[in-house]
């Protein structure tokens, strides 16, 4: 079993990179595996529109493991690690390299590491499929579980030009631009830094808007480490019955047929927001090649 783990800020492609990946053969789409405790106590919605608790899918998952659902827990010590001072911690830890040191400093919980992989190794059995999907995007996550296990773990760092991301986190959740860049500049750091540590054979960088454009150069990109092949690039082939977790809402709401490149902050974001991003993060978007 293999696990490609994507690695991003929130709205930055990771639901169209998922979806486009999941369409190929033998690789299962499991969506934000750290959100799974998190979501089951909210009683949140699978993909498949039933509540997580009421989903034949996860409750086999659940069954494979040997806990209930609700015992599962996933990331509660990864998510507080978001925070900017965890951003901060990780850094650090990371100039020691990612040997026994930087380990014991960073793998705290060893109860939702175990669960994670418990999950991965129950999705492939389950479904057949030898390549599994995390989604959960954050940084901190994927560190924790490739230092327990650096032969299975894949690493996508995606990109996206910071002034989408922050229009789209400010449409979406009322932040204000300021904030959201600095989210974003901070786990642009967190990537920047795993990425130095990481084999160059590795991990691969991807920009959302090259996805979008060349979504075949792309993902041929991404699966060469993983020895599995691009057959389709069709959203409309989509299952309607689908289960990852966490994701994108339109991809929930119906299966789009089209790539489409989401490029409306050009248009719509406001001059005041334009120039708190460049206070912030306009250093860090230049690194990226977006000017």
């Amino acid at each position: 079993m293999k696990v490609l783990y994507i690695v991003s800020d929130n709205r930055s492609g990771s639901t169209l990179l998922q979806h486009l990946l999941g369409l190929q053969p033998g690789v299962a789409a499991l969506g934000e595996i750290h959100r799974l405790d998190q979501m089951v106590k909210a009683n949140e919605a699978c993909a498949c529109g039933q509540p997580l608790s009421q989903c034949p899918f996860w409750a086999n998952v659940a069954s494979h493991v040997g806990l209930p659902l609700n015992k599962i827990s996933t990331g509660p010590s990864f998510r507080l690690l978001r925070s900017e001072h965890g951003h901060i911690i990780s850094r650090r830890a990371l100039k020691y390299g990612l040997g026994p040191l930087a380990h014991k400093l960073l793998v705290n919980d060893h109860r939702a590491l175990a669960h994670c992989f418990a999950i991965y190794h129950a999705a492939s059995e389950i479904t057949g499929k030898q390549v599994v999907i995390d989604a959960s995007k954050a940084p901190h996550h994927f560190l924790h579980l490739y230092m327990e296990d650096k032969q299975s773990f894949f690493p996508i760092f995606l990109i996206r030009d910071g002034r989408g991301v922050v229009w789209s986190k400010m449409k979406r959740t009322g932040i204000g631009a300021a904030k959201a860049a600095k989210v974003w500049l901070n786990v642009c750091k967190m990537m920047l830094a795993l990425h130095k540590m990481l084999p160059n054979t590795l991990s691969v960088y991807v920009k959302y808007e090259e996805l979008c454009i060349k979504p075949k150069e792309a993902l041929e990109r991404i699966v060469k480490n993983v020895d599995i092949a691009v057959t389709t690039l069709d959203l409309g082939l989509l299952p309607i019955e689908r289960h990852d977790l966490g994701g994108s809402p339109r991809f929930r709401e119906k299966r789009p047929g089209n790539i489409e490149l989401d490029q409306r902050w050009r248009n719509e974001m406001p001059k005041e927001a334009l120039i708190a991003f460049e206070r912030v993060a306009g250093q860090m978007n230049r690194r990226f090649g977006y000017d």
